[in-house]
């Protein structure tokens, strides 16, 4: 878990065992994008359960009015992801390859499965956030294209797109709602990213009820 991913930044660290009560479940914290869990031997099976603590409402009690039994209840909202074991075996030869070259070949074998493994993390993490594979496909990805045979199993959960109300589309100086005109979206070629549609999500993040939580790195003032 210490790797030095981008995944890692977004998310906080997990809490310690000790600290963790017997109706809490071991994920990290929520003040971050991501939410990590590790909540793997509270019972058999291949998916994990993790709680969402929705926000209280309602009015308030003011003055002398009795409080007794007008609490507002905690509610929770509570969702499960699949899970499976991923690994990469490389072959470092036998012993008449390591002795035809100076390099130990089981050391760079280590080093060449941990990278992997990291940019695997990363790539899993992109895929899901984005809600679509993409079509880059060059040396440097380990997560196939979405046409490949493996692909639903090696990205574990589906792969869901953001709904449609998640969408917002550059206007050239700010930003709209997805509009669809006979099946298809208007996009013009003054639609570009500038400055004028970062301030325009930016007020949009600052005015809106419940926004996602912003990125805090470990020991950073600002």
């Amino acid at each position: 878990m210490q790797r030095p991913t981008v995944l890692n930044r977004l998310t906080g660290k997990l809490p310690q065992q000790a600290d963790a009560s017997a109706t809490l479940r071991f994920q990290s914290k929520n003040e971050l994008p991501v939410v990590r869990c590790m909540d793997l031997a509270k019972t058999a099976g291949d998916e994990v359960t993790f709680d969402l603590i929705n926000p209280i409402n309602g009015k308030p009690i003011m003055g002398e009015h009795y409080a007794e039994g007008r609490g507002e209840r905690m509610d929770f909202s509570q969702d499960k992801l699949r899970i499976n074991q991923t690994r990469k075996p490389i072959s470092a030869g036998g012993q008449m390859t390591q002795q035809r070259t100076p390099h130990q070949l089981r050391t760079l074998a280590r080093d060449q499965g941990f990278n992997y493994m990291t940019r695997l993390e990363d790539q899993l993490g992109l895929v899901h956030l984005a809600g679509a594979r993409g079509f880059a496909n060059d040396i440097e990805w380990a997560v196939p294209l979405a046409s490949d045979p493996d692909f639903k199993e090696i990205v574990v959960n589906p792969v869901k797109a953001p709904t449609r109300n998640r969408h917002f589309v550059s206007t050239s100086d700010g930003i709209e709602r997805v509009s669809v005109n006979a099946g298809e979206i208007q996009i013009a070629t003054t639609d570009v990213m500038n400055i004028d549609v970062v301030d325009a999500l930016r007020t949009l993040f600052d005015s809106m009820p419940l926004p996602p939580p912003s990125v805090k790195f470990e020991g950073d003032q600002a």
